[in-house]
């Protein structure tokens, strides 16, 4: 499965906000200041195409590690809903 370096915004609902590292069609890599349990489902968006697409994406928490100040995060991506950015 093909990772791509993508470094944008992604905003996780109920939890906060934080920069993606990699992203593929079935998960996501991020960076947050806030820990997520692993197994835990969440919901998150992520702004693409300098902002011209919002990804709505639902996906369950995989791995976290304390990386310096901040939390890496792995979700996988089990659902996608895809519009057109509105000033996010």
């Amino acid at each position: 499965m093909a990772r791509y370096v993508v470094h944008v915004p992604i905003k996780v609902s109920e939890v906060g906000t934080g920069s993606t590292i990699d992203i593929s069609s079935t998960g996501v890599a991020f960076l947050i200041d806030r820990a997520l349990e692993p197994g835990a489902a969440i919901r998150f968006e992520v702004a693409l195409e300098g902002e011209k697409a919002l990804l709505t994406c639902d996906g369950r928490v995989v791995r976290v590690e304390r990386r310096e100040a901040e939390m890496f995060t792995a979700a996988t991506i089990e659902s996608v809903a895809v519009r057109a950015a509105t000033g996010h």
